[in-house]
């Protein structure tokens, strides 16, 4: 049998916890990417959500110095991909060769199936000295969820 002082302390801490457990649970901010992909699209990657893609990409309808870059492979991109985007498979044995020649003052958007091989391109990119770069967080597989069309 437990001493009176301790189970008083076990009972206070229990009341401490069940206190602070709901305040620490809320002030959580669940729909923030982690710091490491938020960083200015003029200095790095920015990872953004299937609805700021959207926007983004009609935002630069007909622009010539945004591209779109399905880094999966000539199957996945076969299945379905975004409108007007290339296919540049990042496990190609030339990727970082063709990464190395494209215009590095464009606005690249990435995109994968679930957003981990765009994030990983974006890394390689930005060895080469791109700066404007965004990802698309949660890939094709999150652009889908959100009810938007692909392309065949």
């Amino acid at each position: 049998m437990k001493p009176a002082g301790k189970q008083k302390m076990t009972w206070l801490g229990l009341i401490v916890a069940l206190f602070f457990l709901p305040v620490l649970i809320a002030s959580c901010d669940h729909n923030t990417p982690p710091a490491a992909t938020m960083v200015s699209p003029t200095g790095g990657v920015q990872t953004i959500s299937a609805s700021q893609a959207k926007a983004l990409i009609a935002q630069n309808a007909g622009n010539p110095n945004f591209v779109i870059i399905d880094v999966r492979s000539p199957e996945e991109y076969a299945q379905g991909h975004l409108d007007g985007a290339i296919n540049m498979d990042l496990n190609s044995p030339d990727f970082r060769d063709r990464v190395s020649r494209l215009d590095r003052s464009k606005t690249y958007l990435l995109y994968c199936r679930t957003g981990h091989r765009s994030q990983a391109a974006a890394a390689i990119m930005r060895e080469f000295s791109f700066t404007n770069l965004y990802n698309l967080g949660d890939g094709i597989t999150g652009w889908t969820a959100s009810g938007l069309p692909l392309a065949h």
